[in-house]
């Protein structure tokens, strides 16, 4: 009589077989077993989610940094959270997911806040360096409005959009005062004006004109540079072609309202004051419009005696109403 076949006998020689190939033993399925979901927690903590925002709040810290002003409050608010952000996870990672000896994780760990700590340190020292100040009391900025029309220093401005002159309709009349305060004088001044506002209720502003009141000789302010015009055709093929357009006027030309403009002048001897005008107008073109401050940004040397020291300038002065 045949002996009747095994069939568990089989299939545990069946799982023996394919064990010792390598393959992970298989858990039986436990009825009404719910793998639990992750907490809000764990997923906020997560990996993908603390990479995304750490490097948001850095990298906006370094783009609030290239802004007229630099932001530089924001940016160190942003680069003090997103660094302590990344290292707590770090941290978290080698102290509790790790099975490293207590000695290898604690290098590790030291060797991350030491790195955290310098990276924080070099991103706020850039942000600082940002800061725009006074410095010494070398150049001496003042700038004031003026709301009195037809001025009779208005009728002579040398300087300004399409060479048309001053227009009272149009500009409003700021001033900005350059005194020397330092010992000796002052040479090689070479700064960059612009205007700045501030508000839901400003559109921005633009320089239209801009001179010398004063007769500091050898002043100059640079033409802004011309802007790009280009016209496109369309070919027969359906594609198109880009063609500069030459407009035809001097390089010296002043087209169209600029939101900076340069000034250079040789020297500025001791207790001198060099009186500038400009000329207003909003970024839209409509209405009047005053700039609440003025960005001056430059260099220029002080000269005492046979030393001379090359000074970095940028302030924001406010504009007196």
């Amino acid at each position: 009589m045949a002996k009747p076949h095994n069939n568990l006998g089989g299939n545990s020689h069946q799982r023996s077989v394919a064990r010792s190939k390598g393959d992970p033993p298989t858990q039986p399925d436990i009825p009404g077993k719910v793998q639990k979901p992750k907490s809000m927690l764990e997923i906020a903590f997560s990996w993908p989610v603390v990479y995304a925002f750490s490097g948001l709040l850095i990298g906006s810290g370094v783009a609030v940094l290239s802004m007229t002003p630099p932001e530089t409050k924001i940016a160190v608010y942003l680069f003090s959270v997103g660094f302590p952000l990344l290292l707590v996870k770090l941290c978290a990672w080698a102290a509790f997911e790790r099975t490293d000896s207590f000695t290898q994780k604690a290098v590790f760990i030291g060797l991350v806040c030491a790195a955290s700590g310098v990276l924080w340190y070099a991103c706020v020292a850039l942000a600082n360096s940002k800061i725009p100040h006074n410095g010494p009391k070398v150049l001496d900025f003042k700038s004031m409005l003026v709301n009195v029309t037809n001025m009779p220093e208005t009728k002579s401005i040398a300087h300004s959009v399409a060479d048309k002159g001053w227009d009272d309709a149009r500009y409003s009349d700021v001033r900005l005062a350059i005194d020397n305060r330092s010992g000796g004088r002052v040479e090689n001044i070479d700064l960059t004006i612009s205007t700045l506002t501030k508000g839901d209720h400003d559109k921005g502003s633009l320089i239209s004109a801009i001179d010398q009141l004063s007769s500091i000789p050898g002043v100059e302010f640079p033409p802004p540079k011309a802007p790009e015009l280009v016209v496109r055709f369309k070919t027969e093929d359906g594609s198109g072609v880009n063609l500069p357009i030459n407009p035809g006027r001097g390089a010296g030309d002043w087209l169209v309202p600029v939101p900076e403009v340069k000034l250079f002048a040789p020297k500025l001897l001791r207790g001198e004051n060099m009186r500038l005008i400009l000329g207003i107008v909003p970024a839209d073109g409509s209405g009047r419009v005053a700039p609440e401050s003025l960005l001056i940004i430059g260099t220029y040397d002080v000269v005492s005696g046979a030393n001379m020291q090359r000074t970095t300038v940028s302030q924001i002065v406010k504009v007196k109403q």
